[in-house]
C-alpha cells in the first residue's frame, strides 16, 4: 500500500525535515538518505522502518537547512599531525625532497576540520526518533485509509459474486427443463418408422443431465466465497493478500467449470459477470500481495 509521512524538528539549531514515501512491494526495500551528522544512525533508522512498516518500497529522506545554523569548523590537530607524519615518512623512505609548505593542501583533506556540533545529545537523539516515529505513524495511517477503501471495494465485488451464484442456482431447474425440451424436439424430428424405447430415452436424458449437473460446482463456489469473506475480515492477519489471491483462483477455477457445463446462455452470461468481478478483485489484491 502507498503512504506518506512528514515530520519537522530542530537539532543543534538546524531545522530538519523527515519525509517518508511508501510504495507497494511484496518485500521490504528501504532507501535512506541522511545528512552526514546522522549517518551513524542509519542502521537504527532502517530497523525502525522495517519493524513498523513491514513491507513496501520505502524512501526515507532526512534533510536540513545548512544555511539556517552556522556551526563553527574546528581544526582536528591529531588528524592533521597524522597526515604530516605520513608525508614525512614517505619523503624519507623514497628520498624525496621536502614539499614546500604542504599545509594548504593538507587542510583540504577529509577530517582535518570538523563541525563544532558533530554529535547529538541524548535529548536530541530522543527527539529525532520521536519525530521519525511520528512520520512512520502517518504512513501507517495513510495505508490504513487506503486499505479500508480497498477492502470495501473487494467486499462489494465478492458479495456481487455471491449474488450471481445464487441467481445461477435459481436458473438451474430452468436450464434442466430447457435441455429436456431441446432433446424432445430433436426426437420429433426422427422418422416415424423408428421405434423409440421411452424408458431407455429417459435414462439417456438423465445421464446427459447428470453430466451437465452443476450442483457440486455451485456448492464449492459458495464455500470458497464464504472462506474468502472470513479471511477478508480477519483482523489478526495483516498479510492476507496472498491467501485471498489463492482463494480467488479457486473461485475462478470452479467458475470456469460451471461455465463449461452450464450449456445455457442466461447462466453463461452470469458466469461472464463473475469473471469480470474476479478480475477487478485480482487488480485490487495486487496492491496488497
Amino acid at each position: 500500500m502507498t503512504g506518506y509521512g512528514n515530520a519537522k524538528l530542530s537539532l543543534s539549531n538546524n531545522p530538519y525535515e523527515i519525509n517518508i514515501l511508501s510504495l507497494n512491494s511484496r518485500n521490504i526495500d528501504i532507501n535512506v538518505r541522511t545528512p552526514q551528522i546522522l549517518k551513524n544512525l542509519e542502521i537504527e533508522i532502517r530497523k525502525l522502518l522495517t519493524e513498523k512498516l513491514i513491507r513496501g518500497k520505502i524512501e526515507c529522506i532526512i534533510s536540513y537547512d545548512k544555511a539556517a545554523g552556522n556551526p563553527i569548523p574546528i581544526l582536528n590537530e591529531s588528524v592533521l599531525c597524522n597526515y604530516m607524519e605520513q608525508i614525512n615518512s614517505f619523503t624519507l623512505k623514497y628520498k624525496i625532497s621536502e614539499l614546500e609548505n604542504p599545509l594548504a593542501t593538507l587542510l583540504k583533506l577529509p577530517g582535518v576540520f570538523e563541525l563544532e556540533k558533530d554529535k547529538l545529545t541524548e535529548e536530541e537523539l530522543q527527539l529525532f526518533f520521536n519525530s521519525l516515529t511520528e512520520a512512520i505513524d502517518q504512513v501507517i495511517d495513510f495505508r490504513k485509509q487506503e486499505g479500508e477503501k480497498t477492502k470495501n471495494d473487494i467486499e462489494a465485488k465478492i458479495s456481487s459474486i455471491g449474488k450471481l451464484v445464487n441467481e445461477i442456482e435459481n436458473l438451474k431447474d430452468e436450464r434442466d427443463n430447457n435441455v429436456r425440451t431441446q432433446l424432445y424436439e430433436l426426437i420429433k424430428q426422427l422418422p416415424n418408422d423408428i421405434e423409440l424405447d421411452r424408458n431407455r430415452w429417459e435414462q439417456e436424458i438423465l445421464y446427459y443431465l447428470d453430466r451437465l449437473d452443476i450442483n457440486e460446482e455451485l456448492q464449492r463456489l459458495k464455500a470458497h466465497i464464504e472462506y474468502f469473506k472470513n479471511e477478508l475480515h480477519d483482523e489478526k492477519n495483516i498479510t492476507k493478500g496472498k491467501k485471498l489471491n489463492f482463494i480467488s483462483q479457486e473461485i475462478l477455477r470452479e467458475t470456469n467449470t460451471l461455465g463449461n457445463k452450464s450449456n445455457y446462455l442466461p447462466i453463461q452470461q452470469k458466469v461472464v459477470n463473475i469473471k469480470d468481478d474476479l478480475e477487478k478483485i485480482k487488480e485490487q489484491l495486487n496492491n496488497v500481495l
